[in-house]
Order: C-alpha cells, then structure tokens, then sequence
C-alpha cells in the first residue's frame, strides 16, 4: 500500500456561492475536498498555508490573486511536510486564473519529486481544472 498524503490549499471566508451570489464558508472548499479524500484513501492530511494575507474581500482577492500570477509572485509558505516517506500525494486547490493559486507555485518548487505519484484535485466555479496539470508537470519533474 502506497504512503499517502493529501495536500491542499484552501481559502475560508467570502466566495461567490450558488445563483452567482457572495456567501462566506466557516471552511474553504478545498479543504472540504481535502478531508474527503484523506478520509476515503487514508494517510496524512497537510494544510498550506501561505505566508502573507489576502483580502477578506472576495473581489478584491480575486484582483490580487491576477497581479500575483501576472508578476510571477512566489508566495512564502509558511511551513513545509516532511514528504520522503510518501509516494503519493492527492494536491488540491482552488483554480485561480485558469491554474493553481501562486502559494502551490512556491510549495511545489521547494521539493524534488523524483518517483512521487502526483493526484491533482481542483475546486472552482464551474472554469475546471485550468492548465493546472500543465503547470504541475512543468515544475514536478520526476
């Protein structure tokens, strides 16, 4: 049995919400997803935390989230797992812009994935999983 761990980036607060209408979440819904699968595959679960803060407004986000991919911005993490013992990682995030937010771009390029097994899940508001899994690839070489 493979050594599992599900990894995701989740934003809590305002979002737009069924009929297009902002609603806010105790809970993002990636995190959601997250523990979902954690609980349906086993192994660990690891939130990423990005090392800056971002708008409680969810327009105002969403403008940030643009000049951050635009500019390249490589967003600090705040704390990294220990991931030599895992080789498979379920990675979940919201889609920002058509790809991953820029905090997974730091996260990703921190660790050589040499023979790790890469899972992508991707919540959004109906855009898909963007060019994500071309991004991933990019960076996860191995």
């Amino acid at each position: 049995m493979a050594n599992i761990i599900t990894i995701y980036f989740s934003m809590k607060g305002q979002t737009i919400g069924p009929g297009m209408k902002m609603t806010n979440l105790d809970k993002g819904n990636t995190a959601v997803a997250a523990e979902f699968i954690q609980k349906a595959m086993g192994g660990d679960l690891f939130e990423i935390e990005a090392d800056r803060t971002y708008s409680e407004d969810h327009m105002v986000l969403i403008k940030e989230a643009k000049q951050e991919l635009e500019n390249g911005t490589r967003v600090p993490v705040k704390s990294y797992p220990n991931l030599s013992r895992y080789d498979t990682v379920y990675l979940g995030y919201p889609n920002w812009w058509n790809t991953m937010p820029m905090v997974l771009f730091t996260f990703l390029e921190h660790y050589d994935w040499t023979g790790k097994r890469i899972i992508p899940f991707c919540t959004n508001e109906g855009s898909g999983i963007g060019d994500s899994v071309r991004d991933i690839r990019k960076i996860c070489t191995g």
